[in-house]
């Protein structure tokens, strides 16, 4: 659902940019910038991701060193 919001917003400069024909230049310009930004969320998200992976994983294994 959070990624849903993010990609909209992301989108909106995009469709502000495309509101007529003289924007063209301006829409690609807009659309690339767009997707670098998306880019750099998601590997943002990945390396969250995976930093709550490897905390999930060392608190399972301090609760098996406690039950142990």
């Amino acid at each position: 659902m959070m990624k849903t919001h993010y990609c909209l917003f992301l989108l909106l400069p995009l469709a502000t940019a495309c509101s007529g024909p003289d924007q063209a230049p301006n829409a690609e310009e807009t659309a690339d910038h767009v997707l670098k930004e998306y880019e750099e969320a998601t590997e943002k998200a990945r390396q969250v991701e995976d930093q709550l992976q490897k905390g999930l994983e060392r608190t399972r294994e301090a609760l098996e060193d406690q039950e142990g």
